[in-house]
């Protein structure tokens, strides 16, 4: 899968939180997201406060809560990936240990075949 693909899939799967979703798909949007949010930092200190920078402020604010239920729904079903419930993810509610035990869940490779939310995203369906 590539970057532009599992961004394509993000949004296409906007608040589906069933379901299951690859390392792949998970890390490239987390690169996707990084290089975007990168560059409207960088536009945004070009801008400084001319009116230009408050328009960037609001395109960011904007952004981000357009990404925010699409990006849980991803982790949620990256979780689901390696057999986990999606309430796993309420870690992040712990500060510092709670991240670094999601990293390391959704580094971890998913079940192998099918699990209890779902067919393996790895094979593909074919349909006869």
């Amino acid at each position: 899968m590539s970057m532009v693909d599992a961004y394509k899939a993000m949004w296409k799967n906007y608040a589906k939180f069933s379901g299951r979703a690859r390392r792949s798909e998970y890390w490239w949007v987390i690169l996707a997201q990084t290089l975007i949010s990168t560059a409207f930092s960088l536009i945004n200190m070009v801008a400084g406060d001319s009116a230009l920078g408050a328009v960037v402020n609001v395109v960011i604010s904007v952004y981000g809560l357009a990404t925010l239920i699409p990006m849980i729904s991803l982790a949620v079903r990256r979780l689901h990936d390696i057999e986990k419930s999606g309430w796993w993810y309420l870690l992040n509610c712990i500060p510092c240990i709670g991240s670094i035990i999601l990293i390391v869940f959704f580094c971890k490779e998913g079940t192998a075949g099918s699990n209890r939310y779902g067919d393996d995203p790895k094979v593909p369906n074919v349909v006869f």
